[in-house]
């Protein structure tokens, strides 16, 4: 029996967009967030739409076992250094 659990960054799907509202609202997320505020599919997308021509930042799903776990921010990238920071 394996009991290693498989970890995955991938990019954002469309059918992850409700997903991600529904993450954004939960109560444990929200008070934890800079503005505490519930949001619909409608507002996210707007977001969405502006922070994706931002090439200086990038947002991933992180998976474990297949399965929606999380949502993660990488940003100042540096590709010459090699480096960046996450959130």
């Amino acid at each position: 029996m394996n009991d290693q659990c498989r970890f995955m960054l991938r990019d954002v799907k469309d059918e992850d967009h409700p997903w991600l509202v529904e993450l954004h609202n939960d109560p444990d997320v929200l008070r934890n967030l800079t503005n505490p505020c519930s949001i619909t599919l409608e507002d996210h997308m707007r977001w969405w739409d502006k922070i994706s021509k931002d090439s200086s930042q990038i947002r991933m799903i992180f998976e474990v076992d297949g399965s929606r776990a999380g949502f993660t921010k990488f940003y100042s990238i540096d590709k010459i250094n090699k480096n960046c920071t996450y959130f």
